[in-house]
């Protein structure tokens, strides 16, 4: 997968996040159980950390995991499925003493992100790894038309993330008692524009900051593994 389009999915994930989070906070709900909900939408992209930043692409476990399950990445495979989904709700739930709502924020926000993984051409195994590794072939495999870091996506991205903005205006208001009656229409609108403007250049910020440390660090490891693979070449060559 190209640096573009991991950054594409990071970004709309994020934009979604925020929407979905801004609703629940125009519902009333408190903003913890919001971010609570966004938050876990991200959860499953840890298995994208684990495969490109945090293991050597020739270290121990990376050959172990492909000769064990013929499958050469992590990404999509590992945290992208209702195991992670019910997990991530049972920690949430321990740590909550028990909150059906946390708990069910928190399935939510996992199930987002996959439903909108699986809109996409590389799909899902929701029931991972039965339907690839074993068991029925592509059970639970679901994928769909759309190719990511194309411009349409950044439009639909675009569109999510002033929703998203809207709601957490609306909350904001509620939150504080204001009566939109007494407020100039203008001002309430331009305000909320404003909000979502910022915000969304802070969002493009900080997924093209974070994608580009995941590169560097990344591109780091891969030449530490090259240079070993140099040194023990030369070791048996003397």
């Amino acid at each position: 997968m190209s640096c573009v389009h991991t950054t594409v999915q990071k970004a709309t994930h994020l934009a979604f996040g925020v929407m979905i989070g801004g609703l629940l906070f125009a519902l009333g709900l408190p903003i913890s159980v919001a971010f609570l909900t966004g938050f876990s939408a991200f959860i499953p992209d840890l298995d994208f950390l684990i495969d490109k930043v945090w293991l050597s692409p020739t270290g121990a476990i990376k050959q172990a995991w492909r000769k064990t399950t013929g499958l050469h990445g992590m990404h999509r495979r590992i945290f992208h499925n209702i195991w992670t989904a019910l997990l991530w709700a049972f920690l949430v739930g321990v740590i909550s003493k028990w909150s059906l709502l946390a708990m069910s924020l928190a399935f939510f926000g996992v199930i987002s992100h996959l439903l909108l993984d699986s809109l996409t051409y590389t799909g899902v195994y929701w029931m991972w790894p039965y339907g690839q590794v074993f068991g029925k072939k592509n059970f639970w495999y679901w994928k769909g038309p759309i190719s990511t870091g194309r411009p349409e996506e950044a439009r639909v991205r675009t569109g999510i993330f002033i929703m998203g903005s809207i709601f957490f205006g609306i909350g904001l208001f509620r939150q504080a008692h204001i009566n939109f009656s007494e407020q100039s229409i203008f001002i309430t609108f331009f305000t909320l524009g404003i909000l979502a403007c910022v915000g969304y250049r802070l969002m493009n910020s900080f997924v093209r900051a974070s994608s580009r440390a995941t590169r560097v660090f990344s591109n780091r490891k891969r030449q530490t593994s090259r240079g070993k693979r140099r040194n023990r070449i030369r070791r048996l060559q003397f």
